[in-house]
């Protein structure tokens, strides 16, 4: 989905530990999961199509702003 050299693409597992990262998993809870809500199930989860760099681009606009952070 990104390019190779995209940072979504790096390895993670060799990078140090952030300073506060006791406090976040306190904050989110220890025992919470990860749902990030993907999926191709028609009306849930937060859809996505792969195109090509020949696809013209468009305007994507949130029906709540605060769905956004832009």
């Amino acid at each position: 989905m990104f390019p190779p050299t995209n940072v979504w693409n790096r390895r993670a597992d060799g990078l140090p530990v952030a300073a506060n990262s006791d406090a976040m998993i306190a904050a989110i809870g220890l025992s919470a999961s990860l749902h990030p809500d993907f999926g191709s199930y028609s009306g849930y989860g937060i859809p996505y199509n792969v195109v090509g760099s020949s696809t013209p681009r468009s305007s994507v606009g949130f029906t709540y702003s605060r769905e956004s952070d832009y």
